[in-house]
C-alpha cells in the first residue's frame, strides 16, 4: 500500500472532479488524473499515486509539453495545468462529448477546456485548428498563466467561446455559434483582431465578472 503519512496535508484545490483511476479494482490514479500534485505539498492525492499508468482518451489534466494534432475526441474537460504549454497544431480537430466525464469545472454536464498554463496556436481561417463538439461544451476557459498566444481557431457549439480572466491574445479566430457570449472577458485583458463572432447569442463581445 501507500506509506506517505499524509497527515496534516490539505487538498489545496478543493478536488471534486473524477479521480481517473486505472479503472476495476485498480484505485490507482492516471496521467491526467487531477489529483496529481493536487495536496499542500504538491503531492498525489488518493492511497494509490501515479505511476506509469496513461489515462485512455484525451481528457483530465495535461502535465507535459504537448503539441496536439489530427482529430481528437474530447469525452470530458481538459486541463492544462500550470507551467504547461500546449500548442494546437494547424488542423487539429478537437471534438467536445456533449457530457463531461470529469464532472467538474463550470458545468459538471459539459466539457470545456480550461488552460492554467499556456495554449498556443499559429494556425490560420485557411487550416483552422477546429474545437466543437457532439452536443453543447462550455468553450475555452482561460483561467491562469500568461502566455496564452492563439490564432486561427474555429470554435462552434459553445456556451462561451473564449472566457479570459488573465491577459491573452487571440487572433484570426471564428467562433460560429455560442449560447451566451462568443467572447466573454471577465477580468484581465483579452487581446482581440481579426476575429469573428456569429451565432452569439446574448453578446458578441462581453465584458464584466
Amino acid at each position: 500500500g501507500h506509506s506517505t503519512n499524509l497527515s496534516g496535508v490539505s487538498n489545496t484545490l478543493g478536488l471534486s472532479a473524477n479521480p481517473l483511476y486505472v479503472g476495476g479494482s485498480n484505485r490507482r490514479i492516471t496521467s491526467n488524473s487531477p489529483a496529481r500534485r493536487a495536496d499542500s505539498t504538491g503531492g498525489d492525492v488518493g492511497a494509490l499515486p501515479y505511476l506509469s499508468d496513461a489515462t485512455p482518451g484525451l481528457v483530465g489534466t495535461l502535465f507535459t509539453n504537448q503539441t496536439l494534432s489530427g482529430a481528437n475526441t474530447v469525452t470530458g474537460d481538459l486541463t492544462v495545468a500550470a507551467g504547461v504549454t500546449v500548442t494546437l497544431a494547424p488542423g487539429t480537430t478537437l471534438t467536445f462529448a456533449g457530457n463531461d466525464q470529469m464532472q467538474a469545472g463550470a458545468d459538471v454536464s459539459k466539457a470545456e477546456l480550461i488552460v492554467n498554463g499556456t495554449l498556443a496556436s499559429t494556425a490560420a481561417q485557411t487550416n483552422p485548428a477546429v474545437l466543437t463538439s457532439s452536443g453543447t461544451w462550455v468553450g475555452v476557459r482561460i483561467l491562469g498563466g500568461m502566455g496564452t498566444s492563439v490564432s486561427g481557431l474555429r470554435i462552434s457549439n459553445a456556451v462561451n467561446g473564449i472566457e479570459s480572466l488573465v491577459t491573452a491574445t487571440v487572433t484570426d479566430t471564428q467562433v460560429l455559434s455560442a449560447t451566451s457570449s462568443c467572447f466573454r472577458v471577465t477580468s484581465g485583458t483579452l487581446n482581440l483582431s481579426g476575429s469573428v463572432g456569429q451565432g452569439c447569442g446574448t453578446y458578441g463581445l462581453y465584458s464584466g465578472s
